[in-house]
């Protein structure tokens, strides 16, 4: 068998010319279980098979051929979601959804002249989206076999259990129907006015969030304000800190200075003689007093600075005018003797 004879999904529908006999088969050996394929593609659906066709007849046409079949549904053509049945006697057709338990791995069907594999065949009609026709009864008829959309599983009820349940949740869905209509009903008397009240909430939410829109806003500016003032703030801090250092070094200078003129005060005036002008000009200096009391000219204490080797060569110049006045005296009584 060379690769041409697999070439068979060139169009569209492929046409197979089969039947269920031992001469359409090629089995290489046992049949054994095709594990390779998904569950999803264990059905097909079949959009027209005559009126007469039984579960029987299609399980005993596909079993040799795909695998074994576990079950067949059929439903009239067209027929709308819901469990009542429209079933029109003139009707020649119906609709098949075959279910199957497993395909076999080695099996093959014979195309024309040809054989193909099973998987290749169930794999062109689900994953390619590709019809296959199917031949029944040495071409009399044929099947189209179809990807089953949505399969239904399996169940322990038979189908007239089903169909009697789902009749009788149609009965209840019936009865609730008035119901269905009064609130229809109540909803168009009350629909106005709850539209309504629903656009004054409406209104008013969008109030709200305008309003918080705003507050939000408001916010972000303060916000922006309290970022740019406390950089100010430390900005300031930063002035205060450079005011701080140079105030320290001011108040050691200052210090300095006052050590500097406390000692050239204690120099300038005599501590005994001038004792009370130093000490007001002393207390001028370290604060005690705003400005020095100053004394009469006149008074020996006088305000004028002084220093202590003056007053010394002040004494001693006194003692030489004494000491002149006595010797010229001296000289003028000697001479009034001669």
């Amino acid at each position: 068998m060379n690769q041409d004879n697999f070439n068979m999904f060139q169009s569209p529908i492929m046409k197979m010319h089969t039947s269920a006999s031992a001469s359409d088969l090629m089995q290489i050996t046992n049949r054994s279980i095709l594990t390779n394929i998904p569950q999803e593609y264990l059905s097909f659906y079949i959009p027209r098979v005559l009126w007469d066709v039984t579960e029987d007849s299609i399980r005993i046409q596909l079993s040799p051929l795909f695998g074994k079949v576990i079950r067949v549904d059929f439903t009239p053509i067209h027929k709308k979601p819901g469990f009542i049945e429209h079933v029109n006697p003139a009707d020649k057709y119906k609709s098949a959804f075959v279910h199957f338990a497993y395909f076999y791995e080695k099996c093959w069907i014979r195309q024309c002249n040809s054989f193909v594999h099973v998987e290749e065949v169930v794999r062109s009609i689900y994953e390619d989206n590709n019809p296959f026709r199917y031949y029944y009864e040495n071409g009399a008829g044929f099947w189209l076999l179809m990807k089953n959309y949505k399969p239904i599983p399996a169940t322990l009820m038979n189908v007239h259990q089903i169909v009697d349940n789902g009749r009788l949740l149609e009965e209840r869905v019936n009865a609730l129907e008035p119901k269905i209509n009064l609130l229809e009903q109540d909803m168009e008397f009350y629909g106005p006015r709850k539209s309504a009240a629903l656009s004054d909430i409406s209104y008013q939410f969008s109030q709200c969030f305008e309003s918080l829109d705003n507050c939000r806003a408001t916010i972000e500016t303060q916000h922006k304000t309290i970022v740019a003032q406390q950089e100010t703030i430390r900005t300031l801090r930063s002035y205060v800190d450079i005011d701080d250092k140079r105030i320290n070094q001011l108040e050691k200078k200052t210090e300095n200075v006052v050590c500097v003129m406390d000692q050239l005060l204690s120099g300038l005036f005599h501590y005994r003689r001038q004792e009370k002008v130093l000490y007001e000009h002393l207390n001028v200096l370290h604060g005690e007093n705003e400005e020095p009391i100053l004394t009469n000219e006149n008074d020996p204490e006088s305000i004028w600075p002084t220093t202590r080797q003056g007053d010394d060569h002040e004494k001693r110049i006194e003692m030489l005018e004494r000491m002149l006045v006595d010797l010229k005296m001296g000289f003028t009584n000697e001479k009034k003797e001669l």
